[in-house]
């Protein structure tokens, strides 16, 4: 198929019919295993276009998008490095669909977007790129996690939000056995920092990553001591009174508790 074979499919793809859009996104599917790979970048772009239609606005578009992350990330993991550089400065609909696709790649994505995570200083990206790794289910995912116990510190809000939630998340994912006792003590260390955290969404992720933590079997007696203090005081059960006020994280310390309680029995 030579390239401008390709426009009547674009046309279609910039409609405003679901199943016409549909019907493009199949036809593009189906004519990749005969268009050079020279190709691929520019309709992984054009299927990626997609990424950006508000379904909140456009509920009956949700499959659609659905459909084009899934046909991006089955075009395979040589074109990591296109994704990570088309997700500069995407609006946060896109971003998220972007981390989508570095998900649904798999393990494949893990070392490319690891070395990301380490070189990347824009926000924005880093979002992107450590939430998809959290969206990755295998234990490859263990070997992103001190990088992105790193970002737990970062300046920016969402960056520390996104890390944060990774390294809980992440906890239950994989098993302990991948973990040495550094990588346990620094990701708990995070997890704490992170309950004292300015932003209310990073204080309820740092004490979810608690509770999550208390699942997975990662902590030691003192450290479930620790770990349960730390949440008594946010739920204002403790001699150290220190309530907090945002319901999010108290409602995050009430769910920890339940799990802590279980590694103290």
């Amino acid at each position: 198929m030579e390239n401008q074979a390709l426009d009547p499919i674009y046309r279609r793809l910039r409609g405003d019919d679901p199943d016409g859009i549909m019907e493009a996104i199949f036809d593009l599917k189906k004519a990749l295993p005969d268009l050079d790979r020279g190709l691929h970048e520019e309709i992984a772009s054009a299927l990626s276009s997609l990424f950006y239609i508000d379904t909140t606005d456009r509920p009956d578009l949700g499959p659609v998008v659905d459909q084009a992350v899934r046909v991006v990330a089955a075009m395979g993991p040589h074109l990591i490095p296109h994704h990570l550089e088309e997700m500069k400065g995407t609006d946060l609909k896109a971003l998220f669909c972007f981390a989508r696709v570095l998900a649904e790649i798999g393990p494949d994505a893990v070392e490319p977007v690891l070395n990301f995570v380490n070189e990347a200083d824009d926000p924005h990206l880093l979002v992107g790129a450590i939430y998809g790794i959290s969206k990755i289910k295998d234990e490859s995912t263990a070997q992103a996690l001190p990088a992105i116990v790193v970002k737990c510190y970062h300046a920016d809000g969402e960056v520390r939000d996104t890390a944060v939630r990774a390294v809980g998340k992440l906890a239950v994912q994989v098993d302990k056995s991948n973990f040495d006792d550094s990588c346990i003590e620094k990701m708990f260390e995070a997890l704490m920092k992170a309950t004292h955290d300015r932003e209310p969404g990073v204080r309820a992720k740092g004490v979810r990553g608690l509770g999550s933590f208390a699942r997975a079997g990662l902590l030691s007696d003192p450290r479930v001591s620790e770990a349960t203090a730390r949440v008594l005081q946010i739920v204002g059960q403790h001699d150290h009174y220190h309530w907090d006020r945002a319901f999010i994280v108290r409602r995050e310390a009430e769910e920890a508790l339940e799990h802590l309680g279980g590694c103290a029995k």
